[in-house]
């Protein structure tokens, strides 16, 4: 099937229109570009404008910038800029840290280069370069994590402002059926396995495993954000006359996503529990959730 479409692959491609790139940059850089404005905000250990490229501002936080291109103004907080030959400066280069370098052939007048100490503005942009240059690893994580919650909010929100009888069937009884919830959650985690087992083993299963496997998925994801939800109107109780606590179901999810990276082994046990009675809670109303 694949093979099908891979003719009219190759020939939308051969249709684009084809570029290099404006700005090419190592692996792991921090990288904000307006290609529309001519901005970006970088910081990486290679970095290249390639020649015929015209950019309007460039600020480097750290690292290492080859210009081959056009630029009007250039900031330099840390790091090392090189004009190379027929490259050319329009307004100014402003090193306020690091150094730069200008080769012959380059078109950078020595009026328009300005040394200046950094402002509380810009110690606080270099600050900040650094922490992520030398804590990549946690910072993107993090970035990761409040990315993960922000999807878990919007969806979660739009998913129970959508179907009230949905939060009503599981987060407004997580609690009150606790018992009921806590047996259905344990028996229908191993009920899913058990079905899991004789899909694989058996001919049809080939074909039912994608869906029952999506279903799960759907259900775990459901079952967590009435858990967060749940968590957080203990926390932040939505107003008289409403159901639904936005501000508390953000931190709710943010409290449960923290759990989960406490280095602490029983911090997710609070987790695996709410998540637990939620999952109950969602398997004894299924029938209920399209009313």
């Amino acid at each position: 099937m694949i093979k099908l479409f891979l003719p009219y692959a190759a020939l939308l491609l051969l249709l684009l229109p084809s570029s290099a790139p404006a700005l090419v940059s190592s692996e792991h850089s921090f990288r904000i570009e307006d290609s529309k404005e001519g901005n970006v905000l970088l910081g990486a250990d290679e970095a290249r404008i390639e020649k015929g490229e015209i950019y309007h501002t460039v600020v480097l936080l750290w690292g290492k910038l080859d210009i081959y291109g056009e630029v009007d103004e250039v900031v330099v907080l840390s790091g090392h800029v090189t004009f190379h030959d027929s490259s050319k400066l329009n307004k100014s280069l402003v090193v306020m840290g690091g150094t730069f370098e200008s080769q012959p052939g380059a078109k950078v007048a020595a009026e328009n280069v300005v040394a200046k100490l950094p402002g509380p503005f810009w110690r606080m942009l270099r600050s900040a370069g650094n922490v992520w240059r030398e804590n990549i690893d946690w910072v993107a994580k993090l970035l990761a994590g409040l990315v993960t919650c922000l999807f878990f909010w919007l969806s979660g929100w739009a998913l129970f402002h959508g179907f009230p009888g949905l939060q009503k069937n599981t987060e407004g009884t997580l609690a009150k059926d606790w018992a009921k919830n806590l047996v259905v959650g344990l028996l229908g985690s191993m009920g899913a396995c058990m079905v899991f087992v004789m899909l694989l083993i058996s001919i049809i299963g080939i074909v039912i495993i994608p869906l029952y496997f999506l279903f799960l998925v759907g259900a775990a994801l459901v079952s967590y954000l009435a858990a967060a939800l749940w968590a957080g109107h203990r926390l932040l109780p939505p107003k008289p006359g409403t159901k639904l606590n936005p501000w508390g179901f953000l931190l709710g999810i943010l409290v449960l996503q923290f759990l989960w990276v406490v280095p602490v082994g029983w911090a997710s046990l609070p987790v695996f529990l709410l998540w637990t009675l939620a999952w109950g809670a969602l398997l004894r109303s299924m029938r209920l959730l399209w009313k």
